[in-house]
């Protein structure tokens, strides 16, 4: 083996090895900043009425939050934060009837999620 295969063959290797440093960094850093969005996206949920409904219905927060994408856990954030019917909802909450939700925009989700859980 000459000088040249051998530097191709350490070349390569090398581009090899920082093509796999910077793949798992890149991976580590977006499971690290992951976690950290849905730890927010928890806070945001538990000062909303998306929670006492979550509970009401018997759906783990957590399994909304590695359960579902995280564009549409915030399209239920979004629709929470914009609802109009937050008088109904909140009365709604306090009767405990887990059965006329149609007012809630996120009521498809949460009926989907119940349903995929039995």
């Amino acid at each position: 083996m000459n000088y040249i295969d051998f530097t191709i063959v350490v070349i390569i290797s090398l581009s090899l090895f920082y093509i796999g440093f910077r793949l798992f960094a890149a991976i580590h850093f977006n499971y690290y900043r992951a976690s950290e969005l849905r730890h927010q996206y928890a806070q945001r949920i538990r000062l909303l009425p998306t929670y006492k409904m979550l509970r009401l219905r018997g759906i783990d927060l957590n399994r909304l939050l590695h359960g579902l994408p995280v564009t549409e856990i915030e399209a239920a954030i979004r629709n929470c934060e914009a609802c109009t019917s937050t008088k109904e909802c909140q009365t709604k909450l306090k009767e405990k009837d887990i059965e006329d939700f149609d007012f809630c925009k996120n009521d498809p989700l949460f009926t989907k999620m119940k349903k995929e859980s039995r």
